[in-house]
């Protein structure tokens, strides 16, 4: 057993000594920001298209986000996008849209079983059910972003262990 665990621990010390970490460096001229390679990132392109995903590598100039290869002079701004913000949003955006709905439906519903002259007030429910839905669809990022008509340069960096 003895020899399988000092088998294990080497093989992954020899791993993580040859292996080769990226990640992308957003500098301006006062300060710089990395993101790794393998994280989640939203970012938007020169024409004007929106992708997000856990993003790779390709060389120097090149990444991929979900499989699509992106030029870093396409990029015009680039932000972290990590999911353990985006679910919870998601989630409680979802939950209060199917909320505002119900009482929407539900004061229609009964306002009409039972004889109120105003149904119509129930139905401005709608308003923030929508609103709602799409923010579960898609949850807004309050990470900041940085773009580059603002002076920030994105660079890939290798780094070699």
């Amino acid at each position: 057993m003895k020899t399988y665990l000092i088998s294990f621990l080497f093989l992954l010390t020899i791993n993580s000594l040859f292996s080769q970490e990226g990640l992308i460096s957003i500098k301006n001229s006062i300060t710089s920001k990395e993101i790794k390679e393998g994280k989640r990132i939203r970012l938007k392109t020169n024409e004007g298209k929106k992708i997000s995903g856990k993003f790779q590598i390709v060389n120097n100039e090149t990444i991929l986000v979900k499989g699509i290869k992106i030029n870093l002079n396409e990029i015009t701004e680039i932000k972290k996008n990590p999911l353990g913000l985006t679910l919870p949003l998601s989630i409680v955006s979802g939950y209060y849209a199917a909320t505002s709905l119900t009482l929407a439906i539900a004061g229609v519903v009964i306002g009409s079983i039972i004889g109120v002259e105003n149904r119509g007030f129930f139905l401005l429910f709608l308003v923030p059910a929508t609103a709602l839905t799409y923010n579960a669809i898609k949850p807004i990022n309050p990470l900041k972003g940085y773009k580059t008509s603002k002076g920030w340069k994105i660079k890939i960096i290798k780094k070699q262990f």
